[in-house]
């Protein structure tokens, strides 16, 4: 410390820690206050007990520099007391409900000199219209996260507090109107954004899409929301490609680009269409981004409405990458744009979105969205396009998606849907409604997932049943098709790490049987069968695999007058799986039977099937190898369409073996 003389001084202080209790008083309080006469007038004060405080004890004379106040809020931490009351921020009508008020450090301007903060602290009121949130993002890592629900959210505003010794008492040097309120750390105040700050926002959730208002500031008298960052919005596949309740959005200040981080900025025509207010944070103009109501339908309510023209739609970034493996050997993206066959953009996709609280609805409806999957060296292997609808009081829709096969893929779609097509009833509306979607993106769940699968199930040649299985047909064909994508991504509460890691992933399997008659005596006929199973597939966690299953052998079926159809059926064959750091070989016997009575009213299989695989694991820097043993036994009856039994029981045995 410095003594009267302007000479360096070292004393030795001693403060003794108390608690009192006073009245505080606020601005714009609404409930928890008490009137009380004061020299000044009729105040509003709300009362606080058991304030932390410090006497001095000495040096006497001689109060705390800037230096010995910081190292005693060091030491100490925040220096303050509780509070029960509800204020209305700047009578901005944005209700906080404060629980607490405290002293602390801060910095100045140039972000190295001291100063100190007074800040209240609370939790700030919500909409109730869809699922509204307090986050805080780091700007070290670009990570948002919830606020938890015990943690108080700071309020502060700049302004200088002297003492007017004349009248004893405080007032503000400069005017409150000419300061933004703002929702941040006190350490905030008067620094521009540094590594270590932490920013608050508003997180509004619905079961397909967020939006995000970061660094949340208020106007004295002015009813908007206002804020130096423009609204961030992130649609269901941005989700799922996140780990946290919103994805990482960098620094939040790169405004030039379309997208901040993984989010993407709110804009139209490649401008912001918002107004901006005559106050700026921090030499930095805000954005007067909702208006803010606290009564609707003269309810008591905090509301807020999306300040634009909602008939103006907002833009949509062009690409959007989830996955790429391999160089491209396995890659998933989001095209937000209609393209062509080479991937030229011929309608660009757009954003309708509106958030109106005060009418009790909002909406979300993006155009021209293209989820496209490169597998196996193939471009553009499935393409899933349509509008992604989702607005409050209805569950989120895709109305009539589009799905497009790669040239390469599309004979063999062509082929199998022929196939079909000679099948009994209506599958040409079945292969029309053959693509399924499935998505789950709960407002108040960390769990999103999304599915979509394309399925052509086992097609029989020739037609109907009763003349494939007909012991005098020479020649039998059995293929199905199965693709599509998926992303899983669970963040709950877990001890397996396992189930944390988010999967992503894209699969093609194809499936074929022949049967070509050799031998046939009467009512007798003797089959050579071939079966092969393919399947390319490529996922987050285990990266490209490929899984091959060849089988061979025989089948005699038996035509009878009274009992009808009699098949015994007897194949031998290897499976074969390869994955990163995985290999698989297994060998496998399958033995079938199968009769059918009164022409298909009863009908029984049975079917026994052993395999033995040998397994091989890399594990971390070492590998292990197993040997596996299984039998299974299975066995379906089906009478009259009215009764189905089906039963199947496995027995397995596993053995490490090096």
């Amino acid at each position: 410390m410095e003594n009267e003389t302007g000479i360096n001084k070292v004393f030795d202080v001693k403060l003794q820690p108390l608690y009192f209790d006073a009245d505080v008083e606020l601005e714009n309080t609404t409930t928890g206050f008490v009137s009380k006469k004061t020299a000044d007038g009729e105040k509003d004060v709300v009362p606080s007990k058991r304030i932390v405080g410090f006497v001095q004890l000495a040096p006497k004379g001689l109060p705390l520099n800037e230096d010995a106040l910081k190292r005693l809020v060091l030491r100490q931490g925040t220096i303050g007391g509780p509070l029960d009351c509800e204020v209305d921020l700047a009578a901005s009508s944005q209700k906080m409900r404060i629980s607490r008020f405290d002293f602390s450090n801060s910095f100045a301007s140039d972000g190295f000199g001291p100063t100190f903060a007074v800040a209240g602290r609370g939790n700030v009121l919500l909409p109730k219209d869809g699922s509204w949130s307090m986050v805080k993002h780091e700007r070290s890592t670009g990570d948002v996260s919830p606020v938890p629900t015990d943690l108080s959210i700071p309020v502060i505003r700049e302004g200088k507090i002297v003492k007017d010794i004349a009248n004893d008492s405080v007032k503000v040097e400069e005017p409150v109107g000419g300061a933004l309120t703002r929702i941040a750390e006190p350490t905030e105040l008067l620094r521009q954004p540094i590594d270590t700050t932490l920013n608050y926002g508003f997180l509004q959730s619905t079961d397909t899409q967020k939006a995000l208002f970061l660094t949340p500031s208020f106007k004295k008298d002015d009813k908007k929301l206002l804020s130096k960052t423009p609204p961030l919005f992130v649609d269901a596949f941005r989700i799922v490609n996140s780990k946290g309740i919103f994805p990482n959005i960098g620094d939040a200040e790169n405004f030039v680009n379309e997208t901040v981080g993984e989010a993407i900025l709110m804009k139209k025509n490649g401008v912001f269409p918002f107004n901006t207010s005559s106050l700026q944070d921090l030499g930095q103009d805000v954005f007067e981004l909702m208006d803010i109501q606290d009564t609707i339908d003269s309810v008591k309510q905090q509301g807020l409405q999306l300040l634009h023209n909602p008939e103006e739609l907002f833009d949509l970034p062009t690409e959007f990458e989830l996955i790429d493996v391999g160089d491209g050997n396995f890659r998933i993206y989001i095209e937000y744009a209609k393209t062509d066959d080479d991937g030229n953009v011929e309608d660009p996709g757009s954003l309708e979105f509106d958030i109106d609280s005060v009418a009790k609805s909002w909406k979300s409806k993006m155009n021209n969205i293209g989820l496209v999957i490169d597998l196996a060296g193939i471009e553009r292997l499935m393409t899933i396009r349509g509008n992604w609808d989702s607005k409050n009081g209805e569950e989120a829709t895709y109305p009539e998606p589009e799905l497009k096969f790669s040239p390469e893929l599309q004979p063999l779609v062509d082929l199998l849907e022929i196939l079909q097509s000679l099948q009994s009833g209506d599958y040409g509306a079945a292969i029309g409604k053959g693509l399924k979607l499935a998505m789950s993106n709960k407002a108040g769940s960390w769990e999103y997932k999304f599915e979509a699968s394309k399925e052509i199930p086992v097609l029989r040649f020739p037609v109907p049943d009763a003349v494939y299985n007909d012991p005098n047909t020479p020649f039998k064909l059995e293929c199905g098709l199965t693709l599509g994508a998926y992303f899983n991504a669970a963040l709950k509460v877990t001890t397996d790490a396992n189930e944390l890691l988010p999967s992503t992933g894209g699969f093609l399997g194809f499936y074929a049987r022949l049967s070509v008659m050799c031998v046939s005596v009467s009512a007798a006929t003797i089959y050579a069968i071939g079966q092969a199973n393919v399947d390319i597939a490529a996922d987050t966690k285990i990266g490209p695999s490929l899984k091959m299953k060849f089988g061979f052998g025989a089948q005699i079926v038996i035509g009878l007058p009274v009992a009808g159809n009699v098949s015994v059926l007897f194949v031998v064959g290897a499976e074969i799986f390869i994955a990163t750091g995985i290999f698989e070989v297994s060998a496998f016997m399958l033995f079938e039977g199968h009769a059918e009575i009164l022409g298909g009213i009863v009908a029984i299989t049975i079917r026994i099937e052993a395999k033995g695989t040998y397994t091989k694991k890399a594990i971390g820097e070492g590998s292990r190898t197993d040997l596996e043993c299984q039998v299974t036994f299975g066995l379906d009856i089906s009478i009259a369409f009215i009764i189905n039994i089906s039963f199947s029981e496995s027995w397995s045995e596993q053995r490490q073996i090096a």
